[in-house]
């Protein structure tokens, strides 16, 4: 259900407790028939969710408008932009964080060794906001978000053309391998739009954990090009 989350693009909320019938019954609804909630630059699958986005263009927060249901922050051509994670619950979050439908650590320098990425999630500690700037390259350095014409994007780079446009948050919960998990985690043709490259290198400092992740509670997306 990650999986699909993040492919689609999908703002949905999923209840860890639901049965796996009743949860793709949310995921196909809600893909049927998007919705957002917005509350100041912030947005949410629903009202009261703990897990919420907030697009920051050139270092400010940028509003969110609704259009048929789906999320739109508006980026011009030229413009950087970072995306901040906010986890109001009371548990570590594990997000999946996806641009132009491809994960943030696509073109990470640490991979493992058959090639792939080696990260998967961002940590978001309980009641608190990450901050993601742009593309994974190491542990202390990313390449910033920069929004640019397509065949300078890094979807271009290699030649992926799915979701363009699109940035998508898919949140978990998160617990260290030797805590205890959450109570309820066991109840049961315009031509191409304008995608996210490699802006100037910036700083940004991560530390490696281990944490065993749950099942997707959220999934929060947003369109920034038509």
């Amino acid at each position: 259900m990650e999986d699909v989350a993040a492919i689609t693009g999908v703002t949905t909320e999923l209840h860890p407790e639901d049965r796996d019938d009743d949860r793709q019954r949310d995921l196909k609804r809600d893909l049927l028939s998007p919705k957002l909630h917005i509350e100041g630059t912030t947005c949410s699958a629903a009202a009261g969710s703990p897990y919420r986005v907030e697009v920051l263009v050139n270092g400010q927060p940028a509003g969110i408008s609704l259009q048929d249901g789906l999320g739109f922050v508006k980026i011009n051509k030229g413009d950087t932009y970072s995306i901040r994670l906010h986890n109001l619950s009371p548990h570590d979050a594990a997000v999946r964080l996806s641009i132009d439908g491809l994960s943030v650590f696509t073109f990470s320098q640490l991979a493992e060794p058959d090639g792939t990425p080696k990260y998967r999630f961002y940590i978001v500690p309980k009641n608190s906001v990450g901050e993601i700037k742009g593309w994974h390259k190491t542990n202390s350095e990313v390449s910033s978000f920069l929004v640019t014409e397509y065949d300078k994007s890094a979807a271009a780079s290699i030649n992926h053309d799915q979701n363009i446009g699109t940035i998508t948050a898919v949140f978990s919960a998160a617990w260290p391998r030797t805590g205890p998990k959450p109570a309820d985690e066991d109840l049961t043709g315009k031509g191409l739009p304008n995608a996210t490259g490699f802006g100037p290198p910036i700083a940004q400092v991560v530390e490696e954990v281990q944490r065993d992740v749950g099942r997707v509670r959220a999934s929060v997306s947003l369109r920034y090009s038509k």
